[in-house]
């Protein structure tokens, strides 16, 4: 889920590129940090995540072990979460970087396309 807006911001295309955590951090104005602060549990999803990446052998096994992650995910932050009315929480940006941190340690374990 790359927002149409991130790419206008910056220059990314949605088939080719996935934006750095860096990047998501800067253009929503908060970080992982932050957000762990405010809602611990997300940094049990980290976990979570981590432990389902070292799993994964293929982009298919990500993709099913990262949509229960991001199931969970929602229902904490973004508009949809338990935290849907809190300035920081129940931002978009806080969702996206959320969203970006846990999907990278899922599929930080795979080895990379220049390498394949």
């Amino acid at each position: 889920m790359i927002t149409s807006h991130f790419m206008r911001c910056f220059g990314r295309r949605a088939d080719r590129d996935t934006p750095s955590l860096d990047d998501v951090q800067r253009m929503h104005g908060v970080t992982w940090a932050e957000l762990v602060e405010r809602e611990p549990e997300i940094e049990s999803l980290l976990w979570q995540a981590r432990s389902a990446g070292a799993r994964c052998r293929s982009v298919a096994d990500v993709n099913r072990a990262f949509g229960p992650l991001r199931n969970e995910l929602a229902g904490l932050l973004g508009f949809n979460g338990k935290h849907h009315r809190h300035p920081v929480l129940g931002s978009i940006g806080a969702y996206e970087v959320a969203y970006w941190k846990l999907h990278y340690a899922v599929a930080g374990f795979l080895p990379s396309r220049a390498a394949a």
